[in-house]
């Protein structure tokens, strides 16, 4: 979620760099006669109106920017649900490394004891003997 909302910031920053430029671009779709009309200006009608514009349009740059990278952290969050190769790892010995951090930081403070070693975790078994070693 941070790598995602880092993308977003900085495409934002690029986003309101280049904002002039990217008027620059929507006023060429503006019909002629309409450009014409208003002496080749754009209208704001409230004071902060110009500002909020230029902010808007980068927030949406920004977005824009960041969906190749806000696409692959989905991806990589849900890949491991849909794939039966991605699934497997540390989830048949009780969850991910957070979990066994979690359950490792309540044995050190008292809150439970250590379990009993799991015959499928062999990997596992010298974390939880009882000499601490």
């Amino acid at each position: 979620m941070f790598v995602c909302l880092g993308a977003v910031v900085i495409g934002c920053v690029i986003g309101y760099v280049l904002h002039t430029h990217i008027i620059g671009w929507f006023m060429k779709t503006v019909p002629n006669d309409v450009l014409k009309s208003q002496g080749d200006t754009l209208y704001t009608f409230t004071p902060a109106e110009s500002f909020l514009t230029s902010l808007w349009i980068s927030i949406y740059f920004g977005i824009v920017l960041a969906m190749p990278v806000i696409f692959w952290q989905v991806w990589q969050f849900f890949v491991p649900a849909v794939d039966k190769q991605h699934g497997r790892g540390d989830r048949a010995c009780g969850g991910d490394r957070t979990d066994r951090v979690g359950a490792e930081v309540s044995v050190r403070f008292g809150a439970r004891e250590r379990p009993i070693n799991d015959p499928a975790c062999k990997h596992e078994r010298r974390a939880f003997r009882r000499d601490g070693s």
